[in-house]
């Protein structure tokens, strides 16, 4: 198992849901959601998977140890997201 972060929202499917032979679903799929900076275990297959599509990446020993008992860390912000929020506050900040 490898410590992962979340670098956005991650839906893991925690259990599989069911369906009948005229396609309903007779039990739902168990979804686990993770959001950005949730400290979390996945197998080496599913870090591989998830951090090649950039939603996690492996966690540092202090970040481990930094999220604590809530298994949360706040990630810092890029100056590109500082940017974009800023645009977005300025564009809300016209129509009101």
């Amino acid at each position: 198992m490898t410590k992962v972060i979340a670098l956005g929202t991650v839906h893991l499917c925690t259990a599989p849901g069911e369906v009948n032979a005229e396609g309903k679903i007779i039990k739902a799929a168990k979804i686990d959601v993770k959001v950005a900076g949730d400290v979390f275990d996945l197998d080496e297959d599913e870090f591989e998977d998830l951090e090649g599509r950039g939603a996690v990446r492996a966690a540092s020993s202090a970040e481990v140890k930094a999220a604590g008992d809530d298994a949360h860390v706040d990630l810092p912000v890029s100056a590109a997201g500082e940017r974009a929020a800023g645009a977005v506050s300025a564009k809300h900040a016209k129509r009101t």
